[in-house]
C-alpha cells in the first residue's frame, strides 16, 4: 500500500532573510512567509491531502494552517517535526558562523564523525535523525493515504535521509512546482 507524503519547509521568516539560525527559538512567519504558505496552500488544494502533521514551532505551525485552508484537512502538532536544536548557536548568523566555528560547517555534511556531537545547550545529530525518524515511521502507521509534513530546512533533510532507509515502494513523494514571475 502507497502513501503520499508531501513534505514542506514553513515561510520566511525576518531571521531567515537575515541568515540567523533559528533552531528552537519560536520566530513567526513575516509577511513574504505567510504569502509564500498561501502560494502552497494553493498548489496543494487539490492534492488528496487528508492530514498535515506540523512542527509546533509558530512558523510551522503557521504554515500548516494557511496550507489546511486550502486543503481543508486537520493539523496534528508534533515537537519532534521541530528545526534541530541548535543551542547557544541559535540567533547567531549563518555566515559568521561558518568562519568563527568549524564544527558547524562539518555538522551540516553527512559526516558520522559528528553524529554524536552536539553544540552547547543543543541536541545531537543523531538524536535530531532519531526524532524526525520516527516522525516517518508514525507516517507509515497512519491511517491516511496522504500525509503531509509541515517541518523546517534541517530537520527535513533527516527525514529524507529515513525515506531512503525505507522501501521506495512504501512512499510516494509528492512535489509541487513553484515559477518564479
Amino acid at each position: 500500500m502507497n502513501k503520499t507524503v508531501f513534505i514542506f519547509r514553513h515561510g520566511e521568516t525576518d531571521w531567515n532573510k537575515r541568515k540567523i539560525i533559528q533552531g528552537h527559538t519560536d520566530i513567526p512567519l513575516n509577511e513574504t512567509g505567510q504569502a509564500q504558505a498561501h502560494l502552497l496552500g494553493e498548489k496543494l488544494a487539490n492534492k488528496g491531502i487528508e492530514l498535515i502533521m506540523s512542527s509546533d514551532l509558530q512558523r510551522a505551525a503557521l504554515t500548516a494552517t494557511i496550507v489546511a485552508s486550502y486543503t481543508n484537512c486537520p493539523i496534528t502538532y508534533h515537537q519532534d517535526l521541530r528545526e534541530f536544536h541548535a543551542g547557544e548557536l541559535q540567533g547567531t548568523c549563518s555566515e559568521t558562523l561558518t568562519k568563527q566555528n568549524p564544527h558547524w560547517r562539518q555538522w551540516l555534511i553527512n559526516n558520522p564523525i559528528y553524529d554524536n556531537h552536539a553544540f552547547p545547550g543543543g541536541e545531537t545529530k543523531a538524536a535530531a535523525r532519531a526524532r524526525t525518524a520516527a516522525m516517518i515511521a508514525a507516517c507509515l502507521q497512519a491511517p491516511q493515504q496522504c500525509i503531509a509534513l509541515s517541518s523546517h530546512g534541517i530537520a527535513i533533510a533527516l527525514m529524507l535521509e529515513a525515506l531512503i532507509g525505507h522501501d521506495p515502494h512504501e512512499f510516494v513523494l509528492g512535489s509541487v512546482e513553484f515559477s518564479k514571475k
